[in-house]
């Protein structure tokens, strides 16, 4: 009965020329949308049961008392403002209880919305929601916060807040009051202030009885009374002029404070970067500040890049060793030539020019050469014994046999020293080319019956 009531009621509002409240024709039935409308029962819309009394034409029961249609709000209170500036914008609370045995949650659409008129978007917004989640059962209260913007013509505007079932029904007390949304001055008057450096600017009072913004500042001086200015002089000195009452400048006064040197002007000297070898030279330099003195002395900079190793007695790649690419072939007892097949010990003797030791542990070796790592020979590695270490300026002799080619013919006998898998050592080559011949078919003095 209710629900045909406040259908009659929204009829006749539409009717008086208002703005028709925004709820459904609850006559109606809606089976199926988890919601009681008209004469919705359990034996008509089972889907429904849930929300629908046993009779015909319940309503609601959303807190499962198994009670009927009841909607009901008492406002508690506001913190609506009485006066506000066109444009403000201010965050305000309204406090609602509940009394009805409905409950109100953002599920079932209810809400606080804009009242007298309603639905107005005179404050900025027409609706406040509940949050998901929450539930105001009946006796219970709660406080809507929400942040409202004044309109921008001066007046005096309701501001009437009302729960509201979206699509259903209003229902309760309005709660709000009437603001006054007050002018700060008088339309067209016009207001001066003191700008910049003895200049002034000028703002007008709009028709909405707010001050507009001040315009540009004119009628400036260059300056500000009692300000200094310094500029260089000399040697680095400095002189002060000082702004008139005016605003314009007085004349520079005496230079003084001169430093030890110009702003910008640099010095440069020799340092030791802390690296080793070639990399060890370095400079750093130092400013002079706009103090006219000169500020520390930075980081020392390399000056030699890292370069290739080579036999100059310095560290050229700056790893901390000198010349370890470095030997000398001091001699060797390869033959020029041999014959086809032949099995001949050989010796190759060098000495180490560099600083780093060889060792066969670490991977010093003699390698062929000409093409590298070739086994024209048989071999292309020939190792230090384990239990020698040869020093800077020290020989060592490697013992060794070579077999010749199977074919006749000139082939290159040539050896080098390595670290095995990081470098091959300078150049030369120790060695020389062999002739191979074919070898004989008979010794000298030999006899064959």
């Amino acid at each position: 009965m209710k629900r045909i009531i406040f259908t009659v009621l929204a009829i006749i509002v539409a009717s008086l020329g208002f703005i028709a409240i925004d709820a459904k024709d609850v006559s109606a039935s809606y089976c199926g949308d988890d919601d009681c409308n008209g004469p919705e029962t359990c034996e008509t819309c089972p889907a429904d049961c849930g929300d629908c009394g046993g009779g015909g034409g319940g309503g609601d029961d959303d807190d499962g008392d198994g009670g009927g249609d009841d909607y009901g709000a008492d406002c508690l209170g506001n913190t609506i403002p009485a006066t506000m500036f066109p444009g403000e914008s201010r965050s305000v609370s309204v406090t609602m209880k509940n009394e009805g045995e409905n409950t109100w949650k953002s599920s079932k659409d209810y809400k606080l919305g804009s009242w007298n008129p309603e639905n107005n978007w005179i404050w900025g917004l027409p609706r406040v929601y509940l949050p998901s989640g929450v539930e105001v059962h009946e006796g219970q209260q709660y406080t809507f916060t929400f942040t409202i913007t004044a309109p921008s013509t001066p007046g005096s505007y309701p501001s009437f807040w009302k729960m509201v079932r979206e699509h259903v029904t209003w229902f309760g007390e309005s709660c709000g009051r009437y603001v006054t949304v007050q002018a700060v001055c008088t339309p067209g008057q016009t207001q001066t202030q003191p700008c910049g450096n003895c200049g002034s600017q000028t703002r007008t009072c709009q028709s909405n009885g707010q001050w507009g913004s001040y315009g540009v500042c004119t009628g400036q001086g260059v300056c500000s009374p009692g300000s200094s200015q310094l500029q260089g002089c000399g040697n680095c000195g400095t002189q002060t002029r000082t702004c008139q009452s005016t605003c314009q400048w007085g004349s520079y006064g005496t230079c003084n404070n001169q430093g030890p040197c110009s702003p910008g002007t640099t010095q440069t000297v020799s340092c030791d970067t802390g690296l080793p070898g070639i990399c060890e030279e370095g400079e750093q330099s130092r400013t002079c500040q706009s103090s006219c003195q000169w500020g520390a002395y930075g980081t020392c900079v390399q000056i030699n890049p890292p370069t290739t190793e080579v036999c100059n007695d310095e560290d050229d790649d700056c790893d901390g060793a000198e010349d370890e690419v470095c030997y000398t072939c001091i001699g060797d007892t390869i033959p020029t030539t041999m014959n086809t097949g032949q099995t001949q010990a050989v010796s190759v003797t060098v000495r180490n020019d560099g600083s780093v030791p060889w060792t066969a542990a670490a991977n010093y070796r003699l390698g062929s050469q000409n093409p590298q790592d070739n086994v024209i020979w048989g071999l292309n590695r020939v190792l230090i014994n384990p239990a020698v270490t040869v020093s800077e300026n020290q020989q060592y002799t490697f013992n060794f046999n070579i077999v010749a080619p199977s074919s006749t013919g000139t082939y290159p006998n040539f050896w080098r020293m390595l670290k095995e898998g990081e470098f091959w050592f300078l150049p030369p080559n120790c060695g020389n080319d062999v002739t191979i011949t074919a070898a004989p078919v008979c010794t000298p003095g030999q006899t064959q019956t």
